[in-house]
C-alpha cells in the first residue's frame, strides 16, 4: 500500500528537504517559462540522491557511499536496501541480481513522497518475472 510522506523530518539535516524540493520545482517552472519547449526536469543523480536522503530519514537507514553497485543503505536490522526514486511511472534497474530489499519512492513537486514499493527481494523478483526480456530493466 502506498503511503504519503511530507518529507518534513525531525532532524536538522533534513527538516527543510520538502521546502528545498519545492524550490527546485519552482526553478524548473521558471526556466521552462523563460525557454518554451525546453525541459529542465530534475533527473538522474539528483533525483536518486534526493530519494536516498529522504529514505534514510523515513526508514531509519544508514546510507552507504554514493554509487555502490547494488545497495544504497543498510537497515538497523542488517537488511541491505536499494533505494529508487522516480518522478514518473518507471524506474531503471541495473545488473542481473535483485537487491535484498528494494524501496521505490515517487517524488512530487510539493516535496511529498509516495511509497510505491517496499518489500523483500523475493517479491521484487516475482514482479520482474512479469516483464518480458526486453523490458526486464524497466519496472513500471
Amino acid at each position: 500500500m502506498a503511503s504519503e510522506q511530507t518529507g518534513d523530518f525531525n532532524t536538522s539535516r533534513s527538516s527543510n528537504v520538502a521546502k528545498d524540493i519545492q524550490d527546485i520545482y519552482a526553478l524548473v517552472d521558471h526556466l521552462e517559462s523563460l525557454f518554451p519547449g525546453r525541459h529542465f526536469t530534475p533527473d538522474g543523480h539528483m533525483v536518486g540522491s534526493i530519494g536516498e536522503v529522504l529514505a534514510e530519514e523515513q526508514y531509519d537507514l544508514e546510507l552507504y557511499e554514493a554509487s555502490e553497485p547494488l545497495h544504497d543503505a543498510i537497515s538497523k536490522c542488517g537488511r541491505e536496501v536499494q533505494i529508487k526514486a522516480t518522478q514518473s511511472s518507471r524506474i531503471a534497474l541495473r545488473g542481473d541480481r535483485a537487491p535484498e530489499h528494494p524501496i521505490v519512492l515517487s517524488l512530487n513537486a510539493d516535496g511529498r513522497t509516495a511509497e510505491v514499493f517496499n518489500g523483500p527481494a523475493n517479491l521484487h523478483g516475482r514482479m520482474l518475472e512479469l516483464f518480458n526480456e526486453t523490458d526486464r530493466n524497466q519496472l513500471a
